[in-house]
């Protein structure tokens, strides 16, 4: 799963139980295979369903960690589970290159520009009528699930009727950040 590195600490929860727990730690490590942990919390009771403590990842680098659990028992039994997580502080990136911003369109236009995150989830070019800052009644032109780079967006086919519009790129990462680039064009066929 994909977690917002932001300022406040992420809640991890989980289950961490024995009819004879001594104690269980949360911990962490970065990278997919880590060689060491750092120690999240410790306790001496169990936890069924519930919080396990609260992991502090403002000061961490984005990518991928694993959270380790490690239960023990009073007859020095363990057990652990694992999961790996990704941290994602970073806001998608959201540029619409072309058409340019206060171009004159008079044909149907491509849509090029870049749609990208470590983490996509989704992004959307919508079309407006009206200045970037009043537009409000947005149509979908295209959408991806996939980051594209310095390339095709869309076509903006057939175009509206003439006047000012504006074009919206919405970039949305699993983390739930969002971007947006937009720019207004003008209409003339």
């Amino acid at each position: 799963s994909v977690l917002d590195r932001g300022a406040t600490p992420v809640a991890v929860a989980g289950t961490a139980t024995d009819a004879h727990i001594e104690s269980y730690e949360l911990s962490f490590g970065a990278g997919t295979a880590p060689s060491y942990f750092v120690p999240i919390a410790t306790a001496t009771q169990g936890v069924a369903g519930g919080s396990l403590g609260s992991w502090a990842v403002a000061h961490l680098s984005d990518g991928h960690y694993v959270l380790q659990l490690v239960v023990r028992d009073r007859a020095g039994q363990t057990a652990e589970a694992r999961a790996v997580v990704a941290l994602d502080g970073g806001a998608p990136e959201a540029v619409i290159q072309a058409p340019s911003a206060d171009a004159y369109l008079n044909a149907a236009a491509g849509i090029e520009g870049t749609a990208s995150d470590m983490n996509l989830a989704s992004w959307r070019i919508e079309a407006a009528p009206g200045e970037t800052g009043t537009a409000f009644q947005w149509s979908l032109l295209s959408e991806g699930a996939a980051s594209v780079v310095d390339g095709s967006l869309g076509q903006w086919a057939p175009l509206p009727s003439d006047g000012r519009h504006t074009l919206r790129l919405t970039v949305t990462d699993r983390a739930g950040h969002v971007s947006t680039g937009a720019h207004t064009v003008t209409v003339d066929t």
